[in-house]
Formats: C-alpha cells, sequence, structure tokens
C-alpha cells in the first residue's frame, strides 16, 4: 500500500467522522454537550502525540485512521440509517460491533472510542487516557449523569475490545519484525544522505493490508530507465 493511498484512506475516514456530526438524532443533539469541536480537538491531539511519538508518515495515516474509524462507527451504531456503513468499501471490513447502548450518549462514546482506539496505536497512551478524561470531565460539567458516562464508557471499551484483533491483523506488527533495508554503496543504489542519515522508510508497507485498494501493484508507474552516467542517457 502505497504512502498515496493510505494517507487517502485516512482522510476519507476523518472527513466521514466530521461530516457524520450533522447526522446524529436531533434529540442526541438536544441532550449532548459534545460537538464537532470535539472530535476536532482530538483529531489535533492525535496529530500532536503522532509527531512527538516520531511515527513515520506511512505509519501515522495509519495511526490517524483506526481511532476516527472508530469514532464513526460508534455514531453509526446510534444513527444507523443516517450514516452509511464503512465496511462494503473496504477489502477487510472490520468485525460487527454487538453492542449494548442502552444509556449511553452517542457523542461521548464515540469520543472515548476514538481515545481508546487512539491509545493502541500510539507509544504516548497518557495523552489519550488524559483526552478521554477532559471529556467525561465535560460531560459531568454538563448534566450528563453518571450512569449515561459509564455506560458510553462502557460502549467505547467494548467498541475497542471489538477492533483491536482486526486491526493487529493488518501486518503492521508483522512488518516491525522483519530486517530493515540494508543500504548499497554501489553507483546506482540508494544510500542515506545528510544531514541526519535517515533509514530507508518503511520498505515492508507493500505488505501491509490495503485499506481500500485491492493490493499493493493496484497503483503502479513504469520502472526507471537504467543507473547511467553517459550525458546522453534517458537516467540524465
Amino acid at each position: 500500500m502505497s504512502f498515496r493511498s493510505s494517507l487517502s484512506a485516512a482522510c476519507t475516514v476523518v472527513l466521514l467522522v466530521l461530516l457524520s456530526q450533522s447526522c446524529v438524532s436531533d434529540a442526541s443533539r438536544l441532550t449532548s454537550p459534545f460537538g464537532a469541536e470535539d472530535i476536532r480537538k482530538a483529531n489535533r491531539k492525535l496529530l500532536e502525540v503522532a509527531m512527538v511519538d516520531g511515527f513515520s508518515p506511512p505509519v501515522a495515516a495509519r495511526v490517524y485512521t483506526y481511532p476516527h474509524m472508530a469514532h464513526y462507527e460508534t455514531l453509526r451504531l446510534f444513527a444507523p440509517d443516517s450514516l452509511e456503513a464503512i465496511g462494503p468499501a473496504l477489502n477487510v471490513p472490520p468485525p460487527a460491533l454487538n453492542v449494548k447502548m442502552n444509556d449511553a450518549d452517542p457523542r461521548l462514546a464515540a469520543l472515548l472510542a476514538f481515545c481508546k482506539v487512539g491509545r493502541m496505536v500510539v507509544f504516548s497512551e497518557h495523552e489519550m487516557d488524559a483526552l478521554a478524561a477532559g471529556y467525561t470531565e465535560k460531560a459531568s460539567e454538563n448534566g450528563l449523569s453518571r450512569t449515561m458516562i459509564e455506560a458510553s464508557e462502557r460502549v467505547a471499551e467494548s467498541i475497542a475490545k471489538t477492533l483491536k484483533p482486526w486491526m493487529d491483523e493488518d501486518g503492521y506488527i508483522h512488518t516491525r519484525t522483519l530486517d530493515r533495508y540494508t543500504s548499497n554503496p554501489s553507483p546506482g543504489h540508494w544510500v542515506e544522505t545528510s544531514p541526519d542519515y535517515g533509514t530507508a522508510l518503511e520498505p515492508h508497507w507493500q505488505k501491509m493490508r490495503p485499506m481500500v485498494i485491492p493490493n499493493a501493484a493496484f497503483d503502479t508507474v513504469p520502472p526507471m530507465p537504467p543507473y547511467s552516467t553517459d550525458p546522453t542517457s534517458a537516467f540524465l
């Protein structure tokens, strides 16, 4: 899966999440203190954490996708007639969510699901825990009952547990165990460059489970011309 395609998948999910805020039931909008700004806050925090944790762009695309998917799928549980299912568009859809939603606030549950899945894909778990704590505090300050808050937390926890095995099977964990790329100083080969001499970026990313495209060879370009230092060569 190319970085471009993985980032496109991430952006698509993020846009769906932001648009979904207008599709939750009227009753929820009247009772819930949460709105689009809260998911934007979560998105900004996740972006900051991904930068601090030092994830490469391809890995960051994965980091952004799963929490937003959890948020969207949580809202869809409460508004299945208003929000389109993501699963049919994916190569391997996530497992069906079988969650008891009694007494839960849809938007709080979705935000907490974002945080719980978010902590699964970052190193700075405490940042996502603090974000979740801020949402529950806001819920309490705005009159949501302890029963509703706890029910929302249970919904989020259930969704995170359901999605985790599916997330873990996308090949990311396996690619962390594979050999890193070894540079070749021979002419025509890539080598680390100054100033930081960073290693090759995700040489095994094509082995990841594609999100939407059929396979890693779906989006191909013609091969480069043979390496040559001849001023008249196609390479130069």
